[in-house]
């Protein structure tokens, strides 16, 4: 996290037997990250909630993670 700007970054991890590889999620657009919430993750698909407003927004747009969980394709923007 981004202290001064409170931005913060997601990351997924792929677990290898002993060992954890991690690497950034792909969103369509570019944009800033305050929080997240996962909202449901029971089909093989991850349902997020990215807070891109400012840190104290009750707000965010909905994504889904595509099968490996690194791209985050937009479902529902405000």
């Amino acid at each position: 996290m981004n202290a001064q700007s409170q931005e913060v970054t997601l990351l997924v991890a792929d677990s290898n037997e002993s060992q954890y590889n991690f690497r950034y999620v792909s969103l369509p657009e570019t944009l800033k990250e305050h929080s997240y919430t996962i909202l449901d993750s029971s089909e093989g698909s991850v349902f997020i909630n990215i807070n891109h407003l400012k840190p104290s927004s009750p707000m965010g747009t909905i994504y889904i993670s595509d099968s490996t969980g690194s791209r985050l394709p937009l479902i529902l923007k405000i």
